[in-house]
């Protein structure tokens, strides 16, 4: 599915994208994670995502999926970094960080080969 994102810049000019994938790496800010940004605010009222029990970010699975509203895994969305660390702590060493994309490529391309079999 392609997402329409329009934004305006700095310099107040308007700038409308037609995108397949939106990866937000500003991290959350606690307890208000949701209703603080306009990107993860559309995709909680559509039902793709949720915030975590503890306030911390999102609600993902082991493996990164995205949480919905109906508390069931997104089978195409994926949370990495700190909106995702009421699932795998704070990602804040080198390791973490370069361990958990990685995960979440793995399982990406895993999907993509099963749909195109």
């Amino acid at each position: 599915a392609t997402l329409r994102a329009t934004w305006t810049s700095r310099g107040g000019g308007a700038q409308t994208l037609d995108i397949d994938h939106v990866i937000n790496c500003t991290g959350p800010g606690h307890g208000s994670v949701v209703a603080t940004s306009p990107v993860l605010s559309s995709l909680a009222a559509a039902g793709l995502v949720r915030e975590d029990g503890l306030g911390l970010g999102l609600d993902v699975t082991a493996d990164n999926q995205a949480i919905g509203a109906d508390g069931h895994p997104h089978r195409s969305l994926f949370v990495a970094g700190p909106l995702a660390r009421s699932a795998h702590g704070e990602l804040m060493g080198l390791p973490q960080v370069a361990t958990q994309p990685r995960e979440i490529a793995r399982a990406v391309t895993r999907q993509l080969a099963l749909a195109t079999s």
